[in-house]
């Protein structure tokens, strides 16, 4: 019975050191996927929209498809801004993607901000902000969010915009947030499949203990 003991107490150990270390390992991520995106396809913004100069336009100027975001001045008081919600539950490494075109040049004064906000709105935080650019073509943009906007689904982006005067405009089309999945810690599972194989030994062999 001494030596089945130490059996067990060995493999209680083992188990131990090969959970400890599997925790350690770096987790092997999926590949990233879309879990919002915003062509403005349906015809309008869909999004919340504060202030005027904003709207979304049919024109063969679009990056892709038929509709685009207009940003045009002069901007409201407190200026103008549209935003969204895009619940990150269940993916990190969230990235904000999409494109742009400074249709007409930004003059001094005028800005044109992407936030995002972690609380649904109650605080914005700036990612990328334009001002004094020339009249262009399309970009991209890319922005990498922190750690806080992983597994969130209090997620918003914005696009805030104060632009002075009618000749200032701003365009964007094909947004998208892309994250990779949060895995299932497989450490869990072996250490279940363990702990279920030394109580099935243990039943087998009722009077070892």
């Amino acid at each position: 019975m001494r030596g089945y003991q130490k059996c067990r107490l060995l493999v209680y150990q083992i188990v131990a050191v090969v959970v400890s270390w599997l925790l350690a390992l770096p987790i092997a991520w999926a590949a990233p996927v879309t879990f919002w995106e915003n062509g403005f396809e349906p015809g309008d913004p869909s999004g919340v929209v504060q202030g005027d100069g904003i709207s979304v336009i049919n024109s063969t100027l679009a990056y892709a498809g038929p509709n685009y975001l207009n940003f045009v001045g002069p901007s409201s008081e407190n200026g103008s801004i549209i935003s969204w919600q895009a619940s990150s539950a269940g993916y990190w490494d969230v990235l904000w993607f999409g494109y742009a075109n400074i249709h007409d040049a930004l003059e001094t004064g005028d800005s044109v901000s992407l936030l995002w906000s972690p609380n649904a709105g109650a605080s914005w935080l700036t990612l990328r902000s334009y001002t004094e650019q020339p009249a262009g073509d399309w970009f991209a943009f890319a922005l990498n969010l922190p750690v806080e906007a992983n597994d969130n689904p209090g997620l918003w982006f914005a696009v805030a915009a104060n632009l002075g005067n009618s000749s200032d405009r701003i365009l964007f089309d094909e947004m998208v947030a892309r994250g990779t999945p949060v895995p299932e810690p497989p450490a869990l599972t072996i250490l279940a499949t363990a702990c279920l194989a030394i109580f099935r030994s243990r039943r087998r062999h009722p009077q070892m203990r």
